[in-house]
């Protein structure tokens, strides 16, 4: 299996000329990926935000072809 921490940071803005670095928004979570010597199983990631909320993905397809790195 892998696993991942993460944290995001960002804004959208209507031009190049509003962008600043304040008030950024600012997400975070865990990914757990699981799959055996041959196939994929599953990927699950548990995300927040500082505007609260949790968000559970659950994933039973990969997104890319990792067949070469599971062999």
């Amino acid at each position: 299996f892998d696993a991942a921490i993460y944290v995001d940071a960002g804004r959208v803005y209507s031009s190049v000329a509003a962008i600043d670095a304040r008030h950024l928004r600012v997400g975070y979570g865990v990914a757990l990926e699981v799959f055996n010597d041959s196939s994929f199983l599953f990927e699950a990631s548990l995300s927040s935000s500082i505007d609260g909320g949790l968000f559970l993905d659950v994933t039973f397809n990969p997104v890319f072809d990792n067949r070469p790195r599971w062999r």
